[in-house]
């Protein structure tokens, strides 16, 4: 489980690298003030594609073998 978690954390800040770019394309200066007044256009994607990971990986995990 932890090895996981670690495991997680370089493919959270691509994902966050890539909203920063994809954002910035269209013009949305990333900075504070703007996070913090818009948060919907930066944790809603992250968190979105976070559980498409997790899904992911738990499917990966059940054709593996691992089961509860």
């Amino acid at each position: 489980m932890i090895s996981i978690s670690l495991a997680f954390m370089p493919i959270i800040q691509k994902e966050i690298q890539n909203l920063k770019y994809s954002l910035s394309s269209k013009g949305f200066e990333m900075n504070f003030i703007n996070i913090i007044k818009n948060p919907n256009y930066i944790l809603l994607p992250l968190v979105i594609s976070c559980i498409k990971k997790t899904a992911e990986i738990e499917q990966s995990m059940i054709s593996k073998g691992y089961s509860e």
